[in-house]
């Protein structure tokens, strides 16, 4: 009676199953977090794209005309070595002191530059590792997940082997008769 009842609460206890759909959508789910992480990432480097874009509009026209007239005086005229030397006849002076004026607003305008695609790659490179952070660990949780479905199929394999041991008629485990059949021609020297 005791054994009967065993069996009873041990095949009430492995009841549960965890359906195909359930492993499909792991599957689903693990496929769902590396487009989303993709598409993040891909959004984050359209945005940097989108600020380096605008960060050239304002060097061209805001710096680049702050630095202009950084050469020219109160009333927006050059400054008075620039005027003489336009004045003088000799070209290849006003050509030096003009180069030397547009190399030192290429120096800002390059100095600007760079401050300002630093500060924005600065700011991508901080979204992107937020992002992958963020999707490492959720990437984690999947694995995690996924481990835990497989844990459970693993175990409801191993329990309908156990059941289908159980089922298995005494004779075919301990076969009794047999052994009372070999017993019984030692006790009667047949």
């Amino acid at each position: 009676m005791r054994s009967v009842l065993f069996l009873l609460l041990f095949s009430l206890a492995g009841c549960v199953t965890i359906p195909k759909q359930t492993a499909d959508l792991t599957v689903l789910l693990g496929n769902q977090i590396a487009e989303s992480k993709l598409t993040h990432i891909n959004l984050i480097e359209e945005w940097g794209k989108e600020r380096r874009e605008r960060a050239e509009q304002f060097l061209e026209y805001r710096w680049i005309p702050t630095f202009i007239m950084n050469f020219m005086d109160e009333n927006g005229a050059p400054y008075k070595n620039l005027k003489e030397v336009i004045k003088n006849d000799c070209r290849r002076d006003r050509a030096d002191e003009i180069q030397a004026i547009v190399d030192a607003i290429s120096k800002q305008v390059e100095k600007k530059r760079a401050e300002l695609i630093g500060a924005i790659e600065k700011q991508v490179s901080g979204l992107k590792e937020a992002v992958i952070l963020h999707y490492a660990e959720t990437e984690r949780m999947h694995r995690a997940i996924t481990a835990n479905v497989q844990s459970v199929a693993k175990g409801q394999d191993f329990e309908k082997h156990i059941r289908e041991a159980l089922m298995r008629p005494l004779k075919e485990i301990a076969p009794i008769q047999k052994a009372s059949e070999q017993l019984d021609k030692l006790l009667g020297g047949e």
